[in-house]
């Protein structure tokens, strides 16, 4: 038995008639032929791989939505899933359009850079997509700015379009990534990785998991799954599988999840009475976000045989670099063990002291630094490791935490007079005069204003005081919100000179610009976080007894004098209280020193003038009665639109390129056929995969009233179709003088006529060939050979 070669056009078939064929094989070579089967078939496979892209999007969105509880607001979230979406849907079309997978991902990364270009250097590029060295140069300015507002923040970071630029960035590549393992490394499964490691960094950096945010890209992981199963032709019951893989996945993912070192706790839900101070880059900030979260947790409670109210110290900033304040962690350390005493630096032998005693109950405060009040020389009682910075006469530990915790802390209330303080020389140990250490570029503003605080006075000890005065004079007001709504948030030298201007903010503000001032003035300053005294609740014997909330963490500078040490001031307006051998002269008579009333404590002035306060409320009530949508909402619901609009457009390319294969004679009667069977999917006519084209014609005909000329037209291609599958006639079509695109837009235009307008608008929108393909694929002479 011989072997026949493939069917070749006749020789006396005329030239303008290809029979639905290639043509001469000195016009179609035969590997264009091939090249064009092998494009046809991806195009008709990439049909099948839409729930699985649209699967992997639903993850992305979610698995990004997991970065709220490290940037505040929501605007962030549209334009990093705007470029996701688009990434992920562009590389499909790009398979739709029948390239090799590889190449899709190669556009996906394509796409990436041209809408990072489109969102933030438009201006500078050609066309607003090709990048030029102007828009190259403003993306590294952007990525420059993201990077230093990281090393700025705390969080939740406020956002800027530097953190922006960075969040759209970061966004589109991981949609690249998605791209390249599911489709064209063809391991789906394996998108979880990325996932995991993403719903990680919020808790790295906040020290909890987010429980919701994680089952939620666990569902979706799980549908991204099943989405690969039917895109494998799996059977339909292996749904359970899947999802058992899914679930085994996900266990595994929280155990690693939850055993990642720098969880404080490894808590899967945030705890309550936590502080955020360090865990973003700045402790200042850090500090503000908490004072401004919604309602009030108990801290701590303590009871002290001390008759003055004492402050409770967490952490020390001594280093300044023009943007942040920090800790230097220093060297000195020791650890602490229940017969530890640790000396006071600097404090001479001339300053009373009086002890105290306090003993101090966590429960579910957790923080790596331990509350203790202001100085303390010996704490025992505790659980867990625990070091002293001898310098800063602080407590923290990297392995154990403050929750549950009772201990005992010896303090020493130091007492100096004003005379001991304004007679201290202006010398200093070499291991102090860090202290004084300031950037070169300090703005004019903060250097006018410490020297109009501190004009004409003589000691150290006077500028002080006259530091302190400056800005509980009357003349700045308290506020947690102005600072944010106005943009100066912070503790650089950026934000303390508009705060300077502004003459509004809370007291990181006062601390930060003091201890500026003062290192200015040559006073050696450093910074303080920790807590208020708190609320008095009750008193036993000799021991009077407080609770500390939330509300009452707070930050205070620090200045040095030589031979007293370190002693506190208090500059921040109606918080805190300030010390007897800080009262100015002038005011003695009206001590500050007495203690504020509850209202004080919360931030709020108790005798506040309507001109002090109507501002800040104004504005508070404005911004919550005209707030409007985020300006990328309209970006949104025109992302939206396109998206919706996919579907339709793919399905009407589809049907222009195979009719006008079919009118140019480059395709055969199966893709006529396949246009038809597809369109009465598409209007809810009853086709099945499984019938044959005969058994399609009969339900048809049962279905839609063919005018004759209608009926002769669907059985000559029925005809066509049969002769072409099983003879392998590829000259067989309509009668002469009438294309296979004539015959199939008759019997298409009857179809749609037989359905009602809202079946037929349906059809258009959301055709269900696109959205859940067929498993029947395309034919070409190739096939049947």
């Amino acid at each position: 038995m011989s072997t026949q070669a493939p069917p070749r056009p006749s020789a006396s078939r005329p030239s303008g008639d290809s029979g639905g064929g290639r043509g001469s094989s000195s016009s179609r070579p035969a590997d264009r032929s091939v090249s064009d089967h092998s494009r046809f078939v991806r195009r008709v496979r990439a049909t099948t791989l839409w729930p699985l892209t649209l699967a992997l999007v639903a993850l992305f969105l979610v698995a990004i939505s997991g970065l709220a509880p490290v940037i505040e607001g929501i605007d962030w979230w549209f334009e990093p899933a705007l470029v996701g979406i688009v990434v992920l849907v562009g590389a499909q079309i790009i398979r739709l359009l029948g390239a090799p997978r590889w190449v899709a991902s190669v556009g996906a990364a394509v796409i990436w850079l041209a809408s990072i270009v489109t969102l933030f250097a438009a201006g500078d590029s050609i066309l607003f997509v090709i990048p030029t060295p102007a828009s190259i140069d403003t993306i590294s300015s952007l990525a420059n700015a993201g990077a230093a507002s990281i090393n700025s923040q705390a969080t939740p970071a406020t956002l800027d379009i530097g953190i922006q630029f960075l969040l759209v960035v970061g966004a589109g590549l991981f949609a690249v990534l998605f791209d390249v393992v599911a489709f064209t490394g063809r391991m789906p499964a394996v998108v979880g990785v990325p996932v995991i490691g993403l719903a990680i960094v919020p808790g790295i950096f906040t020290g909890d998991i987010d429980l919701w945010s994680f089952s939620l890209c666990a569902v979706f992981y799980v549908l991204v799954l099943w989405a690969d199963a039917g895109a494998r032709r799996l059977a339909r019951r292996s749904f359970g599988s899947v999802a058992a893989v899914g679930a085994a996945a996900i266990v595994v993912a929280l155990i690693a999840t939850l055993n990642v070192p720098g969880f404080n706790g490894a808590s899967l839900v945030p705890s309550t009475g936590g502080v955020r101070i360090g865990g973003g880059v700045s402790p200042l900030i850090d500090l503000g976000k908490d004072l401004r979260q919604p309602g009030t947790s108990e801290a701590f409670r303590y009871s002290t045989t001390s008759q003055d109210r004492q402050y409770f110290r967490l952490l020390t900033l001594d280093q300044f670099d023009g943007t942040t304040w920090s800790s230097s962690n220093s060297d000195r350390t020791e650890r602490n063990d229940d017969d530890t005493v640790i000396d006071i630096p600097g404090l001479g032998p001339d300053i009373a002291t009086t002890e105290a005693t306090t003993r101090v109950q966590i429960e579910t405060m957790e923080s790596p630094w331990l509350p203790v009040p202001f100085p303390s020389t010996e704490v025992s009682d505790l659980r867990g490791t625990w070091m002293w910075d001898v310098e800063g006469l602080t407590l923290s530990s990297r392995i154990s935490s403050t929750r549950d915790q009772t201990y005992t802390a010896t303090s020493q209330n130091i007492e100096p007079t004003p005379e001991q303080l304004a007679e201290a020389s202006a010398g200093f140990p070499e291991d102090v005069s860090r202290f004084l250490d300031l950037p070169d570029d300090v703005p004019g503003t903060i250097r006018d204003a410490a020297d109009q605080a501190t004009e004409g006075d003589t000691t150290a000890y006077e500028r002080a005081v006259d530091l302190q005065q400056y800005f509980r004079s009357g003349d700045f007001l308290y506020s947690e919100s102005a600072p944010v709504d106005e943009g100066y948030d912070g503790d650089g030298f950026d934000v303390i000179a508009q705060f300077l201007e502004k003459k509004s903010g809370y007291c990181v503000h006062y601390a930060s610009a003091m201890a500026i001032m003062a290192r200015l003035e040559g006073i050696p300053a450093r910074v303080s976080l920790g807590y208020l005294p708190g609320t008095r609740s009750g008193a036993s014997g000799d021991e009077i007894s407080y609770s500390v909330s939330s509300d009452d963490l707070h930050s205070w500078p620090e200045l040095y004098f030589e031979g007293v040490g370190w002693v506190p001031f208090e500059p921040t307006p109606s918080r805190g209280e300030v010390p007897d051998y800080a009262i100015p002269e002038s005011t003695s008579s009206t001590s500050s020193a007495a203690p504020v009333d509850p209202q004080q404590q919360n931030g709020q002035q108790s005798t506040p003038t309507p001109s002090a306060t109507t501002p800040a409320d104004t504005s508070v009530a404005e911004s919550a009665d005209d707030a409007t949508p985020p300006a990328t909402a309209p970006l949104l619901a025109l992302l939206l639109l396109l998206l919706a609009a996919i579907p339709g457009t793919v399905r009407g390319v589809r049907r222009r390129l195979r009719l006008g294969r079919l009118r140019s004679g480059a395709a055969s009667a199966d893709v006529a056929w396949l246009e038809i069977s597809e369109t009465a999917r598409d209007l809810g006519l009853s086709v099945s995969d499984a019938a044959t084209p005969r058994q399609i014609v009969e339900s048809l005909s049962a279905e839609v009233p063919f005018a004759p000329l209608e009926s002769a037209r669907l059985t000559q291609l029925l005809e066509a179709v049969e002769r072409l599958r099983f003879a392998g006639d590829r000259v067989a079509g309509p009668p002469e003088g009438v294309s296979l695109e004539q015959a199939t837009t008759t019997v298409l235009d009857a179809l749609a006529r037989s359905r009602p307008t809202g079946r037929r608008i349906l059809a258009t929108a959301l055709p269900a060939s696109v959205l859940t393909p067929s498993a029947r694929r395309e034919r070409t002479p190739a096939d049947a050979h």
